[in-house]
């Protein structure tokens, strides 16, 4: 069977929707490693206007002010909601399964219609069913992503978070912040190189930096229990 799904994924038909998570699968191989950030894709849809990432499970269509056709799309698609690379990669994995699904179909069942045509025309049906799924499936994922609830960015200066990338430099490195009742907040962190941040650390955050969206850490231990005793 594997070897069919195998042969199945890399027919003419299906390739380039394979080819779209195998693209996914390096990406978050990469994040694993520390080499990205989970938010390498992300954007803003609209610098001027605050989004908004309650935990209740409506759908969110938030119109930035003057935005345009194209913003309102990526709005109405919940793209927003969560950080672009997890929406891509939900999106990639409706594609590709439900190109291989109607494809191998069509081949069990002795199809005439080329490969190529099949590709074209699947593309119409498969690209907006796989975005509009992806729309609603990405809702409950928002509060493990969440980087802003009731408390602002500079309100989680001084808490203890845990590190989950590989290691932390002064360019990239991820961490969780745990919430009490909830899922925790990941968030982009940086440090120095002599902190020596690797995954499972504890550590402080010293600083948010908003024109950057990451934040500060340095090493959680003794000593930095007794400074913030005496600050």
């Amino acid at each position: 069977i594997f070897s069919q799904i195998i042969t199945s994924a890399f027919a003419a038909a299906n390739i380039p929707y394979t080819v779209l998570l195998i693209i996914v699968i390096l990406f978050w191989f990469s994040v694993i490693l520390g080499a990205l950030d989970i938010d390498t894709l992300d954007f803003d849809l609209d610098a001027d206007a605050d989004v908004d990432l309650d935990l209740d499970a409506d759908v969110e269509a938030a119109t930035p002010a003057g935005g345009g056709g194209f913003s309102d799309l990526l709005a109405f698609l919940n793209i927003h909601a969560v950080p672009v690379s997890v929406w891509f990669s939900v999106f990639a994995i409706f594609a590709w399964f439900f190109s291989i699904t109607v494809n191998g179909a069509h081949d069990i069942l002795g199809g005439p219609i080329p490969a190529v045509l099949r590709l074209i025309g699947l593309a119409v049906i498969i690209v907006p069913l796989s975005a509009f799924l992806t729309r609603y499936l990405v809702i409950p994922l928002k509060p493990v992503f969440r980087t802003k609830g009731p408390l602002s960015n500079r309100d989680l200066v001084r808490e203890i978070c845990l590190i989950t990338s590989s290691k932390v430099t002064p360019e990239f490195g991820l961490a969780e912040l745990p919430q009490d009742g909830g899922a925790p907040i990941l968030i982009n962190v940086r440090a120095r190189a002599e902190e020596g941040l690797k995954k499972g650390d504890r550590a402080l955050i010293t600083r948010y930096v908003a024109d950057k969206n990451y934040y500060d850490v340095s090493r959680f231990d003794h000593t930095t229990l007794t400074e913030l005793a005496e600050s």
